[in-house]
């Protein structure tokens, strides 16, 4: 079950960030629903979002219609284990261009992941909350410190130490680094 609920972790980093929307279609249930807690005003998506379809278009095609250079992290530590039906309180970063406005977007948060089984014991998320807790939006002139983070910053995957450590350079990302560090 482990290796199954890292492969759609994965999948769903790859249909967000990538724009294959068909990817997040296959990884939620028909049914599924992401609900939103945004504690910012500086990104917006509806509440709640449900279905399968309608959360591919979400979070995929008109994601990708107003972001690039997405890419978003898992931060986690070599002990965190995936080995339950849900998976609570993962931390997350992204680091994209605004296309219109051209700001670079900084944020964090939390992921709750609930999955079911389906027919042939494959699982896939019927319930997702994203928690947006930190964005912040840099001017455009901040298109290296795009670049550096992304080169420097292991993909998909990174140890929270090193996100820290890597925010902590840059004082103006400091709710950021304050924030993964108490989570």
């Amino acid at each position: 079950m482990q290796q199954n609920v890292i492969d759609i972790l994965e999948k769903y980093i790859r249909g967000k960030d990538q724009n294959q929307s068909a990817i997040l279609e296959e990884i939620y249930t028909k049914n599924a629903k992401v609900l939103f807690d945004i504690k910012v005003d500086t990104i917006v998506f509806p509440a709640e979002i449900v279905g399968s379809v309608n959360i591919a278009n979400t979070l995929s095609r008109d994601f990708n219609k107003r972001h690039d250079y997405v890419k978003t992290y898992y931060l986690t530590d070599q002990s965190k284990q995936f080995c339950a039906d849900n998976i609570r309180d993962q931390q997350w970063l992204v680091i994209m261009r605004d296309k219109q406005t051209g700001e670079i977007k900084i944020g964090t948060g939390i992921y709750d992941w609930y999955f079911s089984e389906r027919q042939g014991g494959c699982l896939a998320v019927a319930e997702h909350k994203i928690t947006i807790a930190v964005m912040l939006s840099l001017p455009s002139q901040c298109i290296d410190l795009l670049n550096v983070l992304q080169q420097n910053l292991p993909y998909p995957w990174v140890e929270t130490q090193q996100v820290i450590t890597t925010l902590k350079e840059y004082s103006y990302l400091d709710d950021l680094s304050l924030y993964i560090a108490s989570h």
